[in-house]
């Protein structure tokens, strides 16, 4: 064997050994993986059950979150809301970021409503402090994009989600027996119609989402008003009239 080959084969045997002390620990095993779900800014927090429902993000965040993880209301308690005077709600004059969410509440928040929209998408859920950044999909909220007619009739598509309503199924409210709230389920119902719409009819309370004031959405928003979390879902089947204030021809997502 020659000079050449001899140094290339000592190249290759000291290549291996560093990949090799890299791959391995210094007590000779595979570094352990880290389990997926909680990162490690949630201390204690092995599972979702042990999530606490002011999540584990910024002081300033917990309040928000305890609002986003209620798990019950009263369907009786709910009111017709036309979107398009959703759309126009804004953030009261005297509300800080991450203060007091009382100005809130004298606002609207918590109010439960029910409205009618096109529902245009229903979006994968992502990490986040309100569940302690678990990311499996039966542990993070869905984002729906709701318009009405007057934003399809006056902006072209690709503004559309500049001038829409956000509604959120939560991980809470899934397993506090609504199973069904999910993209598996509702997705395909929006891709069935040629214009890959579905009209829905959801109820829930309404949340303002101030953490969308400091880091806006991509896409965008008309509002940070929100309806989340959704209770009730209901969507209107092809070629049926359905309407806000009537139950005729409206099919539950749950029956």
């Amino acid at each position: 064997m020659n000079r050449k080959a001899v140094l290339k084969t000592i190249s290759v045997v000291l290549v291996f050994f560093v990949a090799l002390t890299i791959v391995y620990s210094a007590n000779g095993q595979r570094p352990k993986k880290k389990k997926s779900g909680a990162k490690k800014v949630c201390p204690n927090v092995n599972t979702f059950d042990q999530c606490p429902v002011n999540g584990c993000g910024s002081p300033g965040e917990a309040d928000l979150n305890e609002q986003k993880n209620i798990r019950t209301i009263n369907l009786a308690d709910a009111g017709p809301s036309d979107l398009k005077d959703l759309l126009k709600m804004d953030k009261p004059a005297d509300y800080v970021d991450g203060g007091s969410r009382q100005p809130l509440k004298q606002a609207g928040e918590g109010k439960v409503v029910t409205t009618v929209a096109w529902l245009m998408d229903i979006r994968k859920g992502s990490p986040e402090s309100c569940n302690c950044y678990f990311k499996e999909p039966v542990n993070t909220d869905n984002h729906m994009v709701l318009l009405n007619n007057l934003v399809i009739n006056k902006f072209a598509p690709k503004d559309w989600e500049k001038h829409s309503l956000t509604a959120e199924f939560t991980p809470r409210v899934r397993q506090n027996g609504h199973p069904n709230f999910t993209r598996e389920k509702i997705r395909p119902l929006i891709l069935k119609d040629p214009r890959k719409r579905l009209w829905v009819r959801l109820t829930g309370p309404l949340m303002f989402d101030g953490y969308h004031e400091v880091h806006p959405l991509q896409k965008g928003r008309e509002t940070n008003w929100e309806i989340h979390p959704v209770f009730r879902f209901e969507y209107c089947p092809a070629n049926k009239k359905c309407t806000l204030d009537s139950n005729a021809n409206w099919r539950n997502i749950e029956q």
